[in-house]
């Protein structure tokens, strides 16, 4: 689809697809906070009592996530982020919240840290 000169940039320099894969991660980040916060209403294992789809809010959580990330593959593919910044914040995140935390497993290195964290919290 190709773009006429005046459409082509937005007052804030984005282009149209740019800006519209921006919106799809905000909109996907927002169902995200929406539910987190129907977990710390009603638990993980809750489920909607109108909508009787089975869906658990951990469920829900998971399919969310799982939105959002694939926002950010929009974006890194792209080339409107950069996925090896992405990387190093994720993993300089998860060195910096150890420090902060007092209810979460201690996990090591980048390669496998996830599978470490599940792990740990399985056993608990």
């Amino acid at each position: 689809m190709s773009e006429s000169p005046e459409m082509a940039k937005f007052f804030h320099n984005l282009t149209p697809a740019q800006h519209e894969r921006l919106s799809i991660l905000l909109e996907e980040l927002g169902e995200a906070a929406q539910a987190i916060g129907k977990i710390l209403r009603h638990g993980l294992d809750s489920h909607n009592p109108v909508i009787d789809d089975g869906s658990s809010n951990r469920s829900m959580l998971e399919k969310e996530i799982g939105d959002v990330f694939a926002a950010v593959s929009m974006l890194t593919a792209a080339s409107d982020l950069d996925r090896g910044s992405i990387e190093s914040a994720r993993r300089w995140k998860i060195e910096k919240s150890q420090r902060w935390t007092h209810h979460q497993p201690r996990i090591s290195g980048p390669p496998g840290a996830e599978e470490a964290l599940r792990e740990e919290n399985a056993r608990l």
